[in-house]
C-alpha cells in the first residue's frame, strides 16, 4: 500500500502521490491560483450583417443567412429592425389580404437564398 507523499503524513495514497486531504487542499490551492474559466467569445461576420440589414434584410434573414443568434444581431446592430407598432400593423395588413398574404411568404422563401 503506497503512503502520502507530503512529510510526516501517513494516510493512504489516493493521487498523485497525497492522500484524500492533502490532495483536496492542493486542488483547493489550485482552483484559486487559476483565473476563472471565460467562454470563448464567437467572432461573428457584423460589418457583412450590418450591410445585409442596411439593404432590408430582416434580422431573420441575416442570422440564416450568416449562421448569428438573433438576439446577438438584435444586441450588437439594434434600430434596424420594425418596432413592435410597425410589426403589428404589418401582420395585421398581411391578415387581412390572403392574396398579399400567399405573395409575403412567397417573398420570404424566395430571398432566403440571395445572400449566399
Amino acid at each position: 500500500m503506497k503512503q502520502c507523499t507530503i512529510e510526516g503524513c501517513t494516510e493512504k495514497h489516493l493521487a498523485r502521490g497525497m492522500c484524500n486531504i492533502h490532495y483536496r487542499r492542493q486542488r483547493r490551492a489550485d482552483q484559486q491560483v487559476r483565473p476563472p474559466h471565460r467562454p470563448r467569445k464567437r467572432e461573428y461576420d457584423m460589418a457583412r450583417a450590418e450591410e445585409f440589414l442596411k439593404d432590408g434584410a430582416s434580422y431573420r434573414e441575416v442570422s440564416h443567412t450568416l449562421k448569428i443568434p438573433r438576439t446577438t444581431l438584435r444586441e450588437n446592430l439594434p434600430d434596424y429592425g420594425w418596432t413592435a407598432q410597425e410589426g403589428g400593423q404589418f401582420k395585421g395588413f398581411v391578415a387581412r389580404t390572403p392574396a398579399r398574404q400567399r405573395l409575403y411568404y412567397q417573398h420570404l422563401f424566395d430571398n432566403t437564398r440571395r445572400f449566399d
